[in-house]
């Protein structure tokens, strides 16, 4: 049994003008292949000459290399590339499995995913509410924002328990935007500092810890 080999190490040593007229001396159907022992031999007629070929492909370091013979006496001629393309169709198991070039690795490759980290965004709300909390991912590379919930944060094994606290605190619900009412505020705005991960809604400023204010409201408690 010949050597299996590919279509790529059929390029390395015949020019595409040999490949192109050999496949179309193959569909016209003027070439006979079979294998004896180790190579492929045949006959190609072309232009009603019929050439004697043999072709013993073997294995040269990582490369597929052809010993040729052929009775025109040239060893990138035509005929041998006819045989060869034909003798791949006629006996499949001689199809060596392609191998990617550098460039088709580079243009195949699956992009890495974007790393991205958790936000969350602090606003202020309407009544019944004191404020309004927004839980995103954004990329590091890109700055894309992607909306993400209490319920998927704390599902997340893997996340920092301090991410998952605020996400319990949000009551694990389903939609990126979580109103807070007034009683939670002060165990929330601890959570949120704590977390490293939090900022106002304008700007973008982080939240960090800072000095305790008291206001006096007019408003219901």
């Amino acid at each position: 049994m010949p050597t299996p080999y590919t279509t790529l190490d059929l390029s390395r040593i015949f020019d595409a003008r040999a490949l192109t007229r050999g496949r179309t001396l193959g569909l016209a159907g003027g070439v006979e292949v079979r294998l004896d022992g180790d190579s492929i031999v045949g006959i190609v007629t072309e232009r009603a000459t019929p050439y004697t070929i043999r072709i013993t492909p073997s294995v040269l370091g990582r490369r597929t290399v052809f010993d040729n013979q052929c009775s025109c006496r040239f060893t990138g001629c035509v005929h041998l590339a006819a045989a060869a393309c034909a003798a791949l169709d006629a006996f499949p198991a001689l199809r060596k499995a392609e191998q990617q070039t550098f460039l088709d690795t580079l243009t195949t490759k699956v992009p890495e995913k974007e790393r991205q980290r958790l936000v969350f965004e602090l606003a202020a709300a309407d009544p019944p509410h004191a404020c309004i909390v927004a839980t995103m991912l954004i990329g590091e590379r890109s700055g894309t924002i992607e909306p993400t919930t209490p319920r998927k944060i704390v599902a997340d094994e893997q996340a920092d328990p301090k991410l998952r606290d605020v996400a319990y605190l949000l009551g694990e619900g389903t939609d990126a935007r979580t109103p807070v009412p007034a009683g939670s505020v002060v165990d929330l705005l601890d959570a949120l500092i704590e977390s490293g991960q939090a900022r106002w809604h304008a700007g973008g400023k982080r939240l960090i810890k800072g000095e305790t204010r008291f206001f006096a409201s007019t408003a219901a408690a």
